[in-house]
């Protein structure tokens, strides 16, 4: 089980021989140890997740995701076709002076914190409506019509982003619900479906740690890593830099064992489609 905020300020006093709140205050531990989680992430691209959005007629420009550090690769589907789409540097293609249009894009940049095609896609992400009112529990849905939608993917219902792995004639089963952070819910009888047809892997950082039961996000082994980081600020606020300097090294280690786990772990990532 990952552990709690509290944990890992209990174990950074345990680091700062300050069992109970004197020099250091709680406040202070907890903002060391979220800016520890955020270090270790940039450093190793420990964390990495996929969001989706809806490709719109015509438009070039999508929001990155509010979490994301580093974009790897993103990807277009058409139908059970899934596209690569280069990140590269942008050239944006014109004819007089209106951008071309493709049925998929081949390249995108970060341009801010917005994602570019190189041209616009010609036609919107397939959508279409319930066939019957879902629960936030139902893991099957029907549909009016399933026509360019994959075997399998993500949509969009309102807020909710669903991914389901199989169809059959209309239905879509079995369902994960409230999938990329968002939360399951009532949906009626003709709402709006819309397939998530571009896929946009991203490296990202850890929730922040605000209460005494939130659980970190690092992975299991790493977890200390933020607890060793912020008894070293502690300890350079105390102008202890000798101990400082001891926690240091020690969070410096996390980060090349993270290093090394991340590089394995993609390595052998492959591609659920």
């Amino acid at each position: 089980m990952s552990k709690t905020l509290a944990q890992l300020r209990t174990f950074t006093r345990a680091l700062l021989s300050e069992p109970t709140a004197k020099y250091w205050t709680d406040a202070e531990l907890n903002t060391y140890i979220n800016d520890g989680q955020n270090l270790f992430c940039d450093l190793t691209d420990c964390l990495s997740d996929i969001s989706t959005a809806s490709s719109v007629q015509y438009q070039s420009d999508y929001d990155c995701p509010t979490d994301y550090t580093k974009l790897q690769r993103v990807e277009f589907v058409k139908g059970n076709s899934v596209y690569d789409v280069t990140p590269a540097t942008l050239s944006e293609q014109y004819t007089g002076t209106t951008r071309n249009s493709m049925s998929q894009p081949f390249r995108v940049n970060l341009v801010g914190d917005t994602l570019r095609f190189d041209s616009r896609p010609s036609s919107a992400a397939a959508s279409t409506t319930l066939d019957g009112t879902i629960t936030a529990a139902a893991t099957t849905l029907d549909l009016t019509s399933v026509s360019g939608f994959p075997r399998e993917g993500r949509l969009i219902i309102g807020s909710e982003v669903i991914e389901y792995w199989n169809i059959s004639s209309t239905t879509l089963s079995p369902c994960t619900r409230g999938v990329e952070g968002t939360t399951a819910a009532v949906h009626t009888d003709l709402d709006a479906v819309t397939l998530r047809d571009i896929y946009i892997y991203h490296n990202k950082r850890a929730a922040t740690l605000s209460s005494d039961s939130d659980t970190t996000q690092l992975p299991a082994q790493f977890e200390n890593a933020s607890a060793h980081y912020a008894a070293y600020i502690g300890r350079l606020k105390s102008k202890d830099y000798d101990l400082a300097n001891n926690q240091k090294m020690t969070f410096d280690e996390f980060v090349m064992r993270g290093l090394t786990w991340a590089k394995m772990r993609v390595k052998r990532s492959w591609r659920p489609r």
